[in-house]
């Protein structure tokens, strides 16, 4: 069972009895974040979770905050502490032109998972190329998209980010 969202982890309370029925039930679970809570929110659910889908979109702090309006501190902070207590992570960062496909995005956020002390627990970064469905949604709505002129990522763009995690010895795909 995968909770996501929204944010699952605004709800630790409730998630974690909601995780804990499914561990009880003997099913495997997964918690999608962006990883910016309190950490007491995970240690909260710590306990009853299988494994955490983790956003990482940008290293860059400042680039971060101007495109989702929060820091990335504490997002990568939380993983780090995430790892160190042994948690299963899969990470999951969209390549989103414009935003975060540029090599140095790539060569940081390698290097950073690469440093990580508990990095044993990340089990496989997905390296996830952007598409366009929610530009659809957003017409549905009558809204427009702030994406709409985007294009999916060139493949061999998609095979140089996956390269900076695999000469790291990363567990990396491009999914």
């Amino acid at each position: 069972v995968t909770f996501s969202g929204g944010e699952p982890m605004l709800h630790p309370a409730y998630l974690a009895q909601m995780l804990r029925m499914c561990r009880e039930a003997g099913l495997h679970t997964a918690v999608d974040t962006a990883g910016c809570v309190p950490f007491s929110s995970f240690e909260t659910v710590l306990p009853w979770t299988n494994l955490f889908l983790y956003d990482i979109k940008l290293w860059d702090e400042a680039g971060h905050r101007a495109a989702t309006g929060v820091s990335n501190q504490r997002i990568l902070e939380n993983l780090d502490a995430l790892t160190r207590a042994g948690a299963d992570v899969y990470i999951r960062t969209p390549v989103i032109p414009t935003f975060n496909d540029d090599p140095e995005t790539f060569r940081q956020i390698a290097a950073f998972l690469a440093g990580l002390p508990g990095r044993e627990h990340v089990r496989l970064i997905q390296l996830l190329p952007y598409h366009s469905y929610g530009v659809g949604k957003y017409a549905s709505l009558g809204q427009p998209s702030k994406t709409a002129a985007l294009k999916p990522p060139e493949d061999a763009l998609m095979r140089q980010a996956l390269q900076f995690y695999l000469d790291l010895g990363l567990p990396a795909q491009i999914s």
